[in-house]
């Protein structure tokens, strides 16, 4: 009680206020995973987070609200007390890592707990997202033997891949699948991690060759490792090259002779448009460095027309002894002339079987010849793999270095070849 000026009493009532306090954050899509909203990352829209927990009065806090356009939350009004801070994980997003706030306190996955004073607004508290990764390719018949899957090769159905891996969570992944009707393969909803992807060879095809994919990796028979991916990597290309196996058959190759003789230098000279083309050497001096490109010195016949092509198969042709280097070159014209996309039809009007996949995917076993071409006896191989090991082996286009005994091996695989599939 006091006295005032009257001599009257009075009484002074003390009034505490409590201040409404705030906890706020956003929810964003963390693209380099490391748990802190950078420059440039985007919040989420719509996300619905809940506060719950038990204010200063003993009073239940339940409400929720929603992320605004740039992914920011806020709850204003809140008394001191014991909050916790809820995410729904966002549909279409991979749970990422969150970032506790300013008041600190402890935090469990897409939850904060949080201790609110009188004193001060919370904010800072953030969950993040990840976009979610994805690795796509192909398995394949490649009949050309390129690596590269081309226009109109055929996809190979039902074959099994694997997916192995360790994520940002260290946890292994192993996922098998395989492809579809058009040979596609994908796994998708994958989190940030390095994964490997392995062809399982599928049945009826031999082995051919792979092509690495967009986000790069190691490349090994049948196998791509190392591939690294962040949030939102989208890897695609990891291609297995294939060939199916199906022998060799009548009208698919001509023997030595018929390419020296009236019909098959007439064939020769008629391909891609007449006798000065150039389509056919270059496509040998491409395919076959060593033996036709620069490689050869003076066997080079890039830029050679029909005519010359025909004439140096003469020269070879009529060399004294082993006729190897007739029988390799008889076999690459025969690739030629029968696929359908290289040489056109002509070659059907001398009896050959022309078709778009041509002799080079026909398959033939080399027997007991597997040193000359660097596999093991008794391996099938396509005819495009057997010319390209040649190939291989010819140093300025001297196949195999001029060694007689490699020379008389390969020599029995291409003359066997050259009379298995005689017209």
């Amino acid at each position: 009680l006091t006295d005032d000026d009257t001599g009257a009493t009075s009484a002074t009532t003390s009034v505490v206020v409590v201040l409404g306090r705030s906890l706020t954050g956003s929810v964003y899509v963390d693209a380099d995973n490391d748990g802190v909203r950078d420059s440039g990352e985007s919040g989420l829209f719509g996300v619905q987070v809940h506060l719950n927990g038990t204010n200063d009065l003993g009073e239940s806090i339940n409400v929720s609200t929603w992320t605004d356009i740039v992914g920011n939350y806020r709850f204003d009004q809140l008394r001191p007390g014991y909050y916790s801070l809820i995410e729904d994980q966002p549909v279409g997003y991979l749970d990422g890592k969150d970032t506790i706030g300013s008041l600190g306190n402890t935090s469990a996955n897409d939850q904060f707990f949080v201790e609110l004073s009188g004193e001060q607004d919370g904010s800072g508290y953030i969950f993040g997202e990840l976009l979610s990764s994805r690795l796509t390719g192909q398995v394949f018949d490649d009949t050309n033997d390129n690596g590269l899957f081309d226009s109109g090769e055929p996809g190979v159905p039902g074959a099994e891949v694997r997916l192995i891996g360790t994520n940002d969570l260290s946890e292994i992944v192993d996922l098998l699948g395989s492809t579809d009707a058009n040979g596609n393969y994908s796994f998708e909803n994958l989190r940030p991690g390095t994964y490997s992807i392995h062809n399982l060879q599928p049945g009826g095809f031999l082995d051919g060759r792979d092509s690495m994919g967009s986000l790069g990796g190691t490349m090994s028979n049948d196998l791509f490792a190392g591939i690294t991916l962040n949030s939102g990597s989208v890897g695609s290309g990891y291609n297995f090259g294939e060939h199916e196996d199906v022998g060799l058959v009548r009208g698919q190759t001509a023997t030595i002779g018929y390419w020296q003789n009236n019909n098959g230098q007439a064939l020769i000279r008629s391909l891609n448009g007449g006798a000065n083309s150039t389509a056919l050497s270059n496509w040998l001096a491409t395919n076959f460095s060593n033996m036709y490109g620069a490689a050869a010195g003076a066997n080079n016949l890039f830029g050679k027309t029909n005519s010359q092509v025909a004439d140096f198969y003469v020269t070879l042709f009529k060399r004294k002894g082993q006729k190897l280097d007739a029988q390799v070159l008889a076999t690459a014209l025969a690739v030629y002339v029968t696929d359908l996309d290289l040489a056109g039809n002509n070659a059907q009007a001398f009896g050959f079987t022309v078709t778009s996949r041509g002799t080079g995917a026909a398959t033939y076993n080399i027997q007991g010849n597997g040193l000359a071409f660097g596999v093991a006896n008794n391996t099938r191989l396509t005819i495009l793999q057997i010319l390209r090991a040649t190939n291989a082996g010819a140093p300025g286009g001297n196949l195999f270095g001029g060694n007689s005994s490699l020379r008389n091996l390969a020599n029995t695989v291409f003359d066997g070849i050259n009379t298995g599939g005689d017209i």
